[in-house]
């Protein structure tokens, strides 16, 4: 919704400006007002506003002036000029400052109404320019590598789009249909030699290093590259051929077979690359995959004077096993390469493929489950609670080591939500919290599920009871402060400055608890007021507009006349007859 601003130094034009106009019928959401240019630039610091309404007369800073330091600030914002002066020099510096109309006082409402939904329109137009579809598709294009590199990044840490949605993001991004196919994962650590020399050009050698798998790989593989979490270089390879399909073609690029002082190979056993009943060709294919990263290694020393070490991971189905490859594959250069430089591996041989011991990738998988407590993300951390379970069950049933891992890590995150929210998870969960300390009584994964997600049960009613709790004091707090100013300024801003949170924030939190606009409550109030007043005094009309908080009769009659549908004077007469 479109915000605006109405600054003027005559308080009864904001008034009448703000609170007799239907500007929600207008498709205005916020409707602010300031009473100087320096309140104005306060208030557009906090608010998100796009037209501004100002008078030029003004101490201090003057409406022109108040235009060109919001023109140099906030260029998206659109200005109209209220003036009581039909002078030339006056419009032709409005029209210098870029400012969208120039409007006479006393202003006429159809008058105003017809500018701002003139400047409403030119606003509407210039995002439809920045939304349109063809803008969208520029820009996706622009940062298609960014886009293709963060995809394949938050694969390799297990997080996948929703059922379905992976083909059509592959496509959006101009990716290979990797979906379902076969892959390999190269792995590429990029050595200090090579770090040290392009440090202030990182970015750039990473370029030359995708470069390079593109020229030496591309003939026979669609290539995905991205950097992991760990600064590695990791390149997704599925073949162009399927693997049943001949696996020599015309014209394929001659391979160089490599001494072993140009790139040694270390390899984890004697074991075949592929396992036992894979297809010929993937076992060949493979090989051509291990032998060209070889030539990789050699094109990195002799043209960019440095050294990588490469890591090829066995054939596995895209994107089931993308994270599981990674992690292997950054388990080889820890276990085996270590400081060594230059080292080949080869991710897949007898006796490694499968590791016996692994932790539970559920834990570490982000978001983790102390970050989704943290975040009140109640709904995905019974989600994530389920994932971890469900693993533990699946892959280490019988392994104790693993359930004390899973047991820790649950009763670590609980405590801290808990320790967090300034309580003590022994008052929330009573009982259960015994189970800490006597964890024999949750040694089942059945006993654990039980237990854990009792225990999320509670913290989830205990934070949305206190969130409720918290919200209901702040309304009380805000209705109080209006009732106690009700003759006085009762800006949002003033609002906001009373309970110390940000306008916008107090405007919605209000709109969300109460269902109603604050401004549309604070002119309720007044009239409700006002009303009560009419009826049961004898003071005089514009006595009783001061009392709720209108510095002019005529803003005060035009407002009433608005809820009531009759004047003041009208109302009373009404009740005397």
């Amino acid at each position: 919704m479109i915000g605006l601003l109405i600054v003027d130094d005559e308080p009864h034009v904001v008034e009448r400006l703000t609170a007799t106009i239907d500007w929600a019928s207008e498709g205005i959401g916020q409707v602010h007002g300031a009473y100087s240019a320096d309140e104005a630039l306060a208030l557009l610091q906090v608010c998100s506003v796009d037209i501004v309404i100002t008078d030029i007369r003004m101490p201090g800073m003057n409406g022109l002036e108040l235009i060109a330091e919001i023109k140099s600030r906030w260029p998206k914002t659109k200005c109209i000029l209220l003036s009581g002066y039909s002078d030339f020099e006056y419009a032709r510096e409005a029209i210098l400052h870029e400012t969208k109309d120039y409007l006479l006082k006393p202003v006429k409402v159809p008058e105003l109404l017809q500018s701002v939904r003139r400047v409403k329109a030119e606003l509407e137009e210039e995002w439809n320019r920045v939304l349109s579809v063809r803008r969208l598709q520029e820009a996706m294009k622009e940062h298609l590598p960014l886009l293709q590199a963060k995809l394949l990044g938050d694969l390799l840490q297990g997080l996948r789009p929703a059922s379905g949605q992976l083909s059509e993001k592959l496509k959006q991004l101009e990716l290979a249909p990797f979906d379902g196919c076969t892959f390999a994962l190269m792995t590429v650590r990029m050595e200090e030699s090579l770090t040290a020399q392009y440090e202030s050009h990182l970015s750039l050698m990473e370029y030359a290093i995708g470069n390079m798998v593109t020229e030496l790989f591309g003939g026979r593989f669609h290539i995905w590259g991205t950097k992991d979490v760990h600064d590695y270089l990791v390149f997704a390879m599925t073949p162009k051929e399927s693997l049943g399909e001949r696996e020599s073609a015309a014209g394929e690029p001659p391979v160089r077979e490599l001494s072993e002082e140009e790139s040694p190979v270390r390899e984890l056993s004697a074991g075949e690359p592929l396992p036992e009943g894979a297809p010929a060709a993937g076992r060949d294919l493979l090989r051509w995959l291990e032998r060209t990263a070889s030539q990789l290694q050699a094109a990195v020393s002799t043209w960019l004077k440095g050294t990588v070490s490469v890591a090829v991971s066995p054939w596995g189905t895209f994107p089931d096993d993308v994270p599981a490859l990674h992690a292997r594959c950054f388990a080889a250069f820890r276990k085996w390469a270590g400081y060594e430089t230059g080292v080949f591996l080869r991710v897949d041989a007898d006796g490694w493929s499968e590791p016996h011991i692994q932790p539970l990738r559920q834990l570490a998988e982000p978001p983790t489950l102390v970050h989704l407590l943290d975040a009140g993300r109640w709904n995905e951390a019974a989600a994530k609670l389920d994932g971890i379970l469900a693993e533990l069950q699946e892959r280490w049933p019988e392994s104790e080591e693993h359930w004390l891992e899973a047991f820790f890590h649950l009763a670590s995150a609980f405590l801290h939500v808990a320790h967090k929210n300034r309580r003590l998870l022994s008052d929330l969960i009573g009982g259960d919290y015994g189970k800490l300390t006597g964890v024999a009584s949750v040694r089942s994964v059945r006993a654990l599920r039980e237990w854990s997600f009792r225990v999320l049960e509670r913290l989830r009613e205990d934070a949305l009871r206190e969130s409720k709790d918290s919200r209901s004091l702040l309304i009380r707090d805000i209705k109080a402060y209006i009732d106690r100013h009700l003759a006085q300024d009762i800006s949002l801003q003033a609002i906001a400055g009373h309970v110390h949170m940000h306008p916008v924030y107090v405007s919605k939190l209000f709109k969300q608890e109460t269902g109603e606009n604050l401004s549309d409550y604070i002119s309720r109030v007044r009239m409700a007021k006002a009303e009560y007043l009419l009826r049961h005094t004898n003071e005089k009309i514009y006595e009783i507009a001061q009392k709720v908080g209108y510095l002019q009769p005529h803003s005060f009659n035009q407002a009433f006349r608005k809820a009531f549908n009759m004047t003041p004077q009208e109302y009373r007469n009404r009740l005397n007859r």
